[in-house]
């Protein structure tokens, strides 16, 4: 697929998972930064001014949480957040959508599911 300029930051610790979520964007037409844990998350959103940040809770120096915590206190323009990871408490998808996400997948996801988020999500970028 021909890339269309549109960014998206993987921001997951387990690299294998990272390199799987990465492929699927490229093949939406996405470039891809990755970034191995909630700071340098946040910092690669702030550098690249993705559309898109896939992003895990459960990482070292700064969890997904906190993450979204920030991009709520210091929103970066137009981003859309997909929350993908394994939910352990009841209501966590409950909080993580209160706090900011755009879409949610629990973990293991199939690669159609992920592809579908994606795709709802480009289409709210581009709308």
């Amino acid at each position: 697929m021909e890339m269309t300029g549109r960014k998206a930051v993987v921001c997951e610790d387990n690299w294998a998972l990272s390199g799987i979520l990465q492929h699927l964007l490229i093949r939406e037409g996405l470039e891809t930064v990755s970034a191995g844990d909630g700071e340098e998350g946040l910092q690669c959103v702030r550098a690249h001014q993705p559309s898109i940040l896939v992003l895990d809770l459960s990482m070292p120096r700064r969890d997904g949480f906190s993450v979204l915590i920030e991009l709520k206190r210091q929103p970066a323009a137009g981003l859309k957040v997909l929350v993908a990871s394994h939910f352990e408490e009841p209501g966590q998808m409950d909080l993580v959508r209160q706090l900011g996400a755009d879409a949610v997948l629990s973990k293991p996801f199939a690669p159609a599911e992920f592809a579908s988020a994606v795709q709802g999500l480009l289409g709210e970028v581009a709308a």
